[in-house]
């Protein structure tokens, strides 16, 4: 896509992924809690919550269409882009939802099953889309659309659960006391990755957010490792009966053999980072230097991502919120004096030291 093409598609993934992820404002960030930790039957929590979610999405589509409308956001992308970027902001948070339930289930090799037969048809796609040479930004965003379509309903489809729709405001309310305090929580640890990025494209332009989101793209692969094994510990964690005194062991151990393979992957990763001009182009070269300062904050980055489960799991997300919180601030106020000063290479510095 060229750094230009590569960063116009990313800050609209960037937008996209925001409303995505945060747009349900808490609800989802409970769904398993209610579902291992309440009263209420699964299949309630499952009704209930994509209840609440379909009609959310429509709100949230009528809102963005209305602004794009007008001009006010989104206004160099087109109105495909806009009605595929709303698409994947509903089917996510639909996948979102059962994946949670999946987990809680400690059905975790299942999805892993899923999600490596849905990359690979991505990856598969992509090549073919190179090879007629028509591999561009609107083929990808395609293709991007509708693998989220399809993992939604597939997902939704072998969870086993049937929809029926239904709203159960106390229940509502409980998930949105619970929740919101993780949602904030998860919200900043989104932000404190990708606040950089919003900054550089307003601050550098499409070229630079580019050449980071290649830098960023390739120092997060080690997050694959924090990544598979948070999915399989919240699950064990929610498990586990309150009264055990190994949940602190079992977290303990997690962090330190999590931080020594992103250790190890980071060592060789930045090892193998003067590989990037040659396999991306020299439009990237800056990417190396950007990826090694990112590699040191992914390996510290590891112990928050695998603790984190601890405390949601433990009834106590406020202890996460604070440290999300503290350190969002941090990594803004870094990031604003050091882009400046030293381009990207100064963002990666923020997000490493934050």
């Amino acid at each position: 896509l060229g750094a230009e093409g590569k960063g116009y598609l990313a800050y609209f993934l960037l937008i996209i992924g925001l409303i995505s992820s945060y747009g349900h404002f808490g609800i989802n960030n409970a769904t398993t809690y209610f579902q291992k930790r309440s009263n209420y039957k699964e299949q309630d929590v499952f009704n209930v919550n994509v209840t609440y979610l379909l009609i959310l999405s429509v709100i949230i589509s009528i809102i963005i269409v209305l602004l794009k409308f007008y001009n006010i956001i989104l206004s160099e992308y087109n109105w495909p882009m806009i009605i595929g970027g709303l698409l994947i902001v509903l089917s996510t948070f639909i996948f979102t939802c059962t994946n949670l339930l999946y987990i809680g289930n400690e059905r975790i090799v299942e999805i892993n099953r899923y999600n490596i037969v849905f990359n690979f048809l991505s990856f598969m796609t992509i090549c073919v889309l190179y090879f007629l040479n028509i591999l561009n930004i609107f083929s990808v965003f395609f293709l991007t659309v509708s693998i989220s379509l399809i993992k939604s309903i597939w997902f939704t489809y072998k969870l086993g659960l049937k929809i029926r729709y239904k709203i159960d405001i106390n229940l509502l309310k409980a998930e949105f006391k619970y929740g919101i305090i993780i949602y904030f929580s998860a919200l900043f640890i989104y932000l404190n990755y990708r606040a950089d990025q919003y900054l550089i494209k307003n601050m550098l332009g499409n070229s630079q957010l580019g050449v980071y989101s290649i830098a960023v793209a390739l120092a997060e692969l080690v997050f694959l490792v924090p990544g598979s094994i948070t999915t399989a510990i919240t699950g064990k964690l929610y498990n586990i009966d309150m009264e055990i005194n190994n949940r602190k062991f079992i977290t303990s151990t997690t962090i330190k053999y999590t931080f020594y393979i992103c250790l190890i992957m980071s060592v060789i990763g930045i090892f193998m980072t003067p590989l990037i001009p040659i396999v991306y182009g020299q439009d990237f070269a800056k990417a190396s230097q950007v990826t090694t300062i990112l590699f040191i904050g992914i390996i510290f980055a590891s112990i928050g991502k695998v603790s984190a489960p601890y405390f949601f799991t433990k009834g106590k997300p406020q202890v996460h919120l604070l440290i999300t919180t503290v350190v969002l601030l941090f990594n803004i106020c870094f990031n604003l004096y050091l882009i400046p000063k030293l381009g990207i290479n100064g963002a990666a510095i923020a997000s490493t030291v934050a």
